[in-house]
């Protein structure tokens, strides 16, 4: 999924898996990305909205 702030395509894409959700840069779908355990990502995410 891609942020719904996303138009410039500088984007960060997030993918839910059983094991917790996956994170990479758009521009790069066949580069590096971020494996993230399920309470990682709640935390990331909690930590956005309060920035």
């Amino acid at each position: 999924m891609k942020s719904s702030h996303c138009d410039t395509g500088n984007c960060v894409e997030a993918a839910a898996t059983r094991a917790g959700v996956l994170v990479r840069d758009s521009k790069a779908e066949t580069g590096p990305h971020l494996d993230l355990a399920p309470g990682v990502w709640a935390s990331f995410t909690a930590w956005t909205r309060t920035t």
